[in-house]
């Protein structure tokens, strides 16, 4: 009887320590930059270096094709590329600055508290 008490003791333990690891790890995830603002940059680029592309320029096709080629290009990148890009950067640049400071913050918290 005491051999299954004491396995379900280190068992209950070892769970508590697992849950309490979990919900640690995720508490410091909210202090680090999100993985959304680098998917963002990421879709940001892709989009400006298809504004970039002319599709008239491709040899071995029609101009019809072309111009189809174009007009649904535009549809997916919008029709001011450039300056939606120059808006994402910003965010992006601003979260991080958020984020900087707040570390300071954290760090200069830990040094008065030495």
């Amino acid at each position: 009887m005491s051999g299954k008490w004491f396995k379900r003791f280190i068992l209950i333990l070892l769970t508590f320590f697992a849950i309490a690891r979990v919900f640690l790890s995720l508490g410091e995830s909210f202090n680090q930059p999100q993985v959304q603002t680098r998917l963002e940059l990421y879709q940001t680029n892709l989009i400006l270096h298809a504004a970039e592309f002319k599709p008239e320029e491709l040899d071995g096709y029609e101009q019809d094709t072309a111009s189809q080629f174009s007009t649904s290009l535009q549809a997916l990148i919008g029709e001011n590329p450039y300056s939606t890009a120059q808006k994402q950067y910003q965010k992006a640049l601003d979260t991080t600055q958020t984020y900087l400071t707040n570390l300071q913050t954290q760090l200069q918290q830990t040094e008065f508290s030495e």
